[in-house]
């Protein structure tokens, strides 16, 4: 079985599993990634999971002798991702898997991905945690054709904070920027239209102008 846990500092999460476990879940996402494929702007927020995903059970990322919740030798593999990230990830599958034909698969691997994500924003903080519980698969809009961009907006904005509790009782209202019909969420793309139109080019070709040493912090 996978699991998460929050990350020290509470930039994210920590996704471990068995070699068996992530292979499952990457062939699944993966599959999925391919089918009724809308476009490469939206679709980078599988694909990069799925990256990271087998760079995980090839032993590239975190590596454990055994689980968190036992003893017994069997091999966990695991990687780090951002809550932000996860959480526009959670979005966007859920809304596409709504025009899609069903897979149980699938369904039942978001579910637990759903389950251990909640578990893990209040085991962080209890307080933030359970403000944060609506955005777990309802409240940001995975129908948004620029998905993709705000989710690194508001992911960069996020990095910035530094992380710890300070930074993660802000992650409500950043999320907000992510929620249709929000003052943040029709700023941003009046903005983006706006810079695609001085540009004259596609809103998706637009690139965030980011600082990435941002990144470079301890989860």
């Amino acid at each position: 079985m996978f699991y998460l846990l929050p990350t020290k500092r509470g930039l994210g999460v920590e996704f471990w599993g068995s070699y068996d476990d992530l292979r499952t879940i990457y062939e699944v996402l993966y599959s999925f990634w391919e089918v009724d494929f809308y476009e490469p702007n939206r679709e980078s927020l599988i694909s990069s999971i799925c990256y990271e995903i087998r760079h995980a059970y090839q032993g590239d990322r975190l590596n454990r002798e055994s689980s968190h919740f036992g003893h017994d030798p069997v091999a966990h593999y695991g990687f780090q991702i951002s809550w932000v990230q996860l959480l526009f990830l959670i979005a966007y599958i859920n809304h596409k898997k709504s025009s899609s034909s069903r897979n149980k698969l699938l369904d039942g691997i978001m579910l637990q991905i759903e389950y251990w994500t909640e578990k893990s924003l209040e085991s962080f903080d209890i307080k933030t945690g359970k403000m944060l519980i609506p955005f777990v698969g309802n409240t940001l809009f995975g129908g948004n054709p620029y998905i993709y961009y705000y989710m690194r907006l508001v992911n960069a904005d996020y990095f910035a904070l530094g992380g710890g509790k300070n930074g993660f009782n802000q992650l409500p209202k950043l999320l907000a920027s992510g929620v249709k019909g929000t003052e943040l969420f029709k700023s941003i793309k009046r903005s983006l239209l706006k810079s695609a139109k001085e540009f004259q080019c596609d809103p998706l070709e637009i690139e965030l102008d980011e600082d990435e040493s941002i990144y470079l912090i301890e989860w």
